[in-house]
C-alpha cells in the first residue's frame, strides 16, 4: 500500500520551478490529490512494472499490464463497472423515435455542438506542443 502511495505521488509531482508556459498551467489545473489521465496510466504501468517485471514474473511491459487488469484489476470491480454500453444503446437509443426527436432538435443540437466543441478544442491546444509530429485526441479520433 505504501508502494502505491508512492507511485501516486511520483506520477502526481509538478516541477512548479518550471518557466514554460504549458507547464505552469497543467500545474495550477492539476490538484495535488488528483491525477490526470497520462499520470493514472503512468500509475497502472508503474505497478504492472513492479508487481511483475521487477518480481521476474515476465518480460514484457504490454504483457504485465494486460497482466495486472486481469489479474488485480478486473476480479474486484463492481458489476457495474463491466456493464455492455451498447444493452443501453440498442435498447433506448437505436429506436426510429429517438432519432425523429434528434432529427427534429438538429440546429439546436448542432449549435450546443459548435459552441462546446470550439471551446474544448481551445483549451485543447493551450497544452498542446504546436509541433507537426505530434497529435491532438480530436485529431486521433478522426483517423
Amino acid at each position: 500500500r505504501e508502494h502505491i502511495k508512492l507511485l501516486f505521488m511520483y506520477a502526481n509531482q509538478e516541477d512548479r520551478r518550471t518557466r514554460d508556459p504549458k507547464q505552469q498551467m497543467a500545474s495550477q489545473v492539476n490538484a495535488d490529490r488528483a491525477l490526470f489521465r497520462y499520470e493514472f496510466m503512468q500509475v497502472i504501468v508503474r505497478l504492472a512494472i513492479s508487481k511483475f517485471i521487477h518480481e521476474k514474473r515476465m518480460d514484457d511491459i504490454s504483457v504485465a499490464v494486460a497482466a495486472l487488469f486481469d489479474e488485480f484489476i478486473l476480479p474486484n470491480l463492481c458489476p457495474a463497472a463491466l456493464h455492455d454500453e451498447n444493452v443501453f444503446r440498442e435498447k433506448r437509443m437505436y429506436m426510429r423515435s429517438v432519432t425523429t426527436l434528434f432529427e427534429k432538435h438538429k440546429r439546436s443540437l448542432q449549435n450546443i455542438f459548435d459552441h462546446f466543441c470550439v471551446k474544448a478544442a481551445a483549451a485543447e491546444d493551450r497544452f498542446r506542443e504546436k509541433d507537426p509530429r505530434t497529435m491532438a485526441w480530436n485529431e486521433w479520433e478522426t483517423l
